[in-house]
């Protein structure tokens, strides 16, 4: 690592001074997701962390309910398919629901962890757009480098329009730690692919979000069916009422 770069990473952490000390957070070298979006409307992201030292565990925390620019709620649904180390090593992990956030923890991370996971229904279907709106990094760590790639449907070339942004999820975060007035990133887009990176190193409490807008027809939208399932996922709640139903009714034949 540059040593320009840490220099960069130790000015940026002293904008934090409003942040809790009490707050878990994490030193990251790197951060680097790569996400497919594909023609069904699911998508595959693999993250590749980097860690200036080994970790014993490392957690992952995932924003799973988004607010959009406009003030709109969606709730991803994912499945970690896989959380590996170094090359190609498989790692026990850990997941649970906390929140508005997915937590991810592997033990014997090491200095390099890879996490891939599935995600179901990436896409807002609005009115005359689809759109991924999509917090990159975790809000709870320092990242020396920040870097997102999209890629879309080999037909979505040239059809897209794309943003990337830094956005401040904690009080006390001053401009300075935005790298800008207005928070935006480099982008460079190639074909139907998006590249962006944070201009400076990042601090908790600034996350780094992309926000692509696609034209109808390019992705195809799920089934009624199929988001009526998603729904269940999500409100397991809602089964109760039928569950118990089912149960009073065994119970009402066994005894005759």
């Amino acid at each position: 690592m540059a040593r320009g770069c840490w220099v960069g990473l130790a000015i940026t952490c002293m904008l934090l001074s409003a942040h809790s000390a009490g707050a878990r957070t994490w030193t990251l070298s790197k951060f680097e997701s790569s996400i497919i979006l594909n023609e069904d409307g699911s998508a595959v992201v693999v993250e590749t962390i980097e860690c200036p030292r080994p970790l014993n565990t490392y957690e992952r925390r995932i924003p799973v309910r988004a607010t959009g620019p406009h003030g709109s709620r969606h709730t991803f649904m994912l499945d970690v398919l896989e959380v590996t180390a170094g090359p190609g090593k498989r790692l026990v992990f850990h997941t649970w629901r906390e929140g508005d956030s997915l937590h991810i923890q592997a033990p014997d991370a090491g200095k390099s962890i890879n996490i891939t996971y599935d995600l179901w229904n990436p896409l807002r279907y609005l009115g005359g757009d689809d759109e991924f709106y999509w917090v990159v990094n975790p809000p709870d760590a320092t990242i020396a480098n920040t870097l997102l790639r999209v890629t879309l449907p080999a037909s979505a070339a040239g059809e897209f329009r794309a943003q990337g942004f830094l956005r401040a999820t904690a009080p006390g975060i001053s401009d300075a730690a935005l790298w800008s007035n207005d928070g935006r990133v480099p982008m460079h887009t190639d074909g139907p692919t998006v590249l962006m990176g944070a201009p400076g190193p990042l601090v908790p409490g600034v996350v780094m979000v992309a926000d692509i807008f696609v034209p109808k027809g390019l992705f195809r939208e799920p089934a009624l069916a199929r988001r009526a399932w998603w729904f269940t996922q999500m409100n397991p709640i809602v089964l109760l009422p039928a569950v118990t139903l089912l149960v009073m009714l065994v119970l009402r034949r066994v005894k005759g």
